[in-house]
């Protein structure tokens, strides 16, 4: 039998340097299934074979480019390479709009729905006053061909992106600010952080993540009629991106129990179970609930 070991302090992973176990080597072989990496991202001595599980990539030795007489230079080029990307993405960032920006432009929308959207959101289970609630936080706006669906940054109270909610629903969602979604801070998409108007941070308190924006806006106004103290926090196509992540949990430090809502196809989804998977290392004490 093949004994896969998961990488740790002791045993790396030699394609990304992994040591959380996100990554597996075996007994031996020096095949390795890399949970990182892909294809052309292999470093110098390994090649790129094939996806595996949708989980992992599998790399081997490549045994010409590790004895070639111009190793070094290959190496040099990778590394120049590796430096020349990271100093793009630096520059990138600086490029998008800051967050105030974004909350004057979002703040501004008009926060009113259509009589349709309006009956949506009731047969959905919400309240009128939870949709009013909703309007007058800054939560849902009117747009066009649809309705505006915040994304609130915990850490400033910023509305600093959102998702379009079609009213044809073709496709259901959207992105707003297309182009610019990603924050200067992280890089990376915002998530969706819901808090109750009646939370108290010096009293106990959990953390649930759920797929999209509007699904667990929608499980946190049903959810704080009994419990205030249930913050939600949604990524779209349940991708929760870990710079993301890690901004919105560094203003939840004293949370009792994280909790994820898994969506019902994300089994089927190489891509959302990757994320999950991820998500898995970033809180190793991750509760979910099936």
């Amino acid at each position: 039998m093949i004994s896969f070991n998961p990488t740790n302090k002791s045993n790396p992973c030699p394609i990304c340097s992994n040591t959380s176990g996100k990554c597996r080597t075996q007994d031996h072989s020096p095949i390795v299934f890399c949970g990182n990496l892909g294809q052309g991202d292999a470093p110098i001595g390994y090649r790129y074979v094939k996806p595996s599980s949708g989980i992992w990539n599998i790399f081997a030795p490549d045994d010409q480019e590790s004895s070639g007489s111009d190793w070094q230079a290959r190496l040099e080029t990778r590394v120049k390479r590796d430096r020349i990307k990271a100093e793009h993405e630096a520059i990138k960032r600086t490029a998008l709009p800051s967050l105030e920006w974004r909350h004057a432009l979002l703040s501004a929308k008009t926060h009113t729905l259509t009589p349709n959207q309006n009956s949506d959101l009731l047969r959905r289970g919400l309240t009128q006053s939870e949709i009013d609630f909703c309007l007058s936080n800054g939560c849902l706006w009117q747009e066009r061909g649809g309705y505006g669906i915040g994304a609130i940054d915990p850490v400033t109270g910023f509305v600093v992106g959102g998702q379009l909610a079609k009213d044809d629903r073709s496709p259901k969602y959207q992105w707003l600010l297309p182009g610019q979604t990603h924050l200067p801070e992280t890089g990376q998409n915002p998530l969706a952080v819901w808090i109750s108007p009646n939370f108290d941070s010096t009293k106990p308190y959990t953390l649930h993540l759920s797929e999209g924006f509007l699904k667990p806006l929608i499980s946190a106004l049903k959810s704080w009629r009994s419990d205030s103290q249930q913050v939600w926090i949604g990524a779209a196509g349940g991708q929760f991106q870990d710079a993301a992540l890690s901004r919105v949990l560094s203003a939840f430090p004293d949370a009792t129990s994280t909790t994820l809502y898994p969506d019902g196809g994300a089994v089927v989804n190489p891509n959302t179970m990757r994320s999950y998977r991820s998500l898995s290392e970033s809180v190793p004490s991750l509760q979910v609930a099936w």
